[in-house]
């Protein structure tokens, strides 16, 4: 509500959690109390990785320069990616353009745009063909936009971790993949 609305106008962004009760956010407050003591004791399921040879090969051709160069090119290209500006528009474009030529060497690729029925600012989706089962699917995705104001959405929002930093990666993941 308004409250939200004031803190997203502020110029250094901001976060609000809602709860459905004050007993959810006591619950929330002491989760993040935790976290602050103890680290996050999040859990993730690692994938068993069926080919380790070629895994390690794909890791050990990302490079932290082009991750860097990637991300202050987005960032200072476009000082914000709010889906419902032309800069965020024109952001997605850049994007689609990027994966273009660093899958032009691979015809096998594809790289398309989805329309959305709300809001000009497309979402860009590379397609890779399986080399072993047709029917397997891997979904790797992070999502463009940034935002300070849903009011003013030409206003400054970089977002370097909401979310030129998942971009950039999948980004670096791709060009590691053509290679």
């Amino acid at each position: 509500g308004k409250v939200s609305e004031n803190i997203h106008d502020e110029k250094d962004g901001g976060v609000v959690v809602v709860h459905d009760s004050f007993e959810d956010a006591e619950k929330y407050v002491s989760r993040m109390q935790a976290l602050k003591t103890n680290g996050d004791q999040s859990t993730f399921k690692r994938p068993n990785i069926d080919n380790p040879a070629t895994a390690n090969t794909l890791i050990k051709d990302i490079k932290v320069k082009n991750l860097e160069s990637f991300s202050k090119q987005l960032i200072d290209a476009f000082d914000t990616r709010n889906a419902r500006s032309q800069k965020g528009v024109d952001a997605s474009y850049w994007i689609k353009e990027q994966w273009e030529k660093i899958t032009s060497t691979r015809t096998d690729i594809k790289i398309e745009s989805f329309v959305h029925r709300d809001w000009e600012q497309i979402s860009v989706i590379a397609t890779i063909p399986g080399s072993e089962e047709d029917n397997d699917i891997v979904i790797i995705s992070a999502h463009l936009d940034s935002i300070t104001s849903k009011k003013k959405p030409e206003n400054p929002a970089p977002g370097a971790d909401d979310d030129a930093s998942g971009i950039t990666v999948i980004t670096e993941a791709l060009r590691s993949m053509v290679n």
